[in-house]
Parts: C-alpha cells; structure tokens; sequence
C-alpha cells in the first residue's frame, strides 16, 4: 500500500501545509517547521523515500507539539518502522 501525501494534513489541533520543493530550496529531503505549520518535502528524491521522509516529519510534529524529546535517531527509526508496516499493508 502506498501513503499518499496530501497538501494539507492535521496533526493533533494543527494543520499542516505539505509543499514539494526541490532541494536546493530546503537543503535537505524534508524539513517540519512548527512557526509556520509547514512540511516541505524534496519532491525530486523517489516515493519510496518520500513516504520515509513525509513520515518522519510527521513524528517531528508529533514529538513538537507533545514535547516528547525523542531524539533525531529514534524519530527517523520510527519512520523508517512505520513506512515499512504501511507498505506491507494489503491493498
């Protein structure tokens, strides 16, 4: 199953805005910016990679919002997880 990414998503009371920028634009794959309720993704990298990221910065709200302190390490891991349990999903 793939994971669509939409342009807009809610997490918790916030809603996000999801941009497709290149690169060079974010100098990363994906960056969470909590002051402006944005996640903007490198739309150049593959979709593979994409639900990864767009999962990952999911969790950075996440952690964000609810002050978990999860450090970089564990919220890349846990989007790494979560991609891999949504894609193995029957359609």
């Amino acid at each position: 199953m793939e994971l669509p990414i939409p342009d807009k998503i809610r997490i918790g009371a916030i809603e996000y805005d999801v941009q497709m920028c290149n690169e060079k634009e974010i100098a990363t794959v994906g960056i969470h910016t909590p002051y402006y309720s944005s996640i903007r993704l490198d739309g150049s990298i593959n979709h593979d990679l994409m639900q990864v990221v767009f999962l990952h910065e999911i969790i950075e709200a996440i952690n964000h919002q609810h002050e978990l302190k999860l450090d970089h390490s564990q919220m890349s891991s846990l989007g790494s997880a979560l991609a891999q349990v949504i894609r193995d999903l029957p359609e």
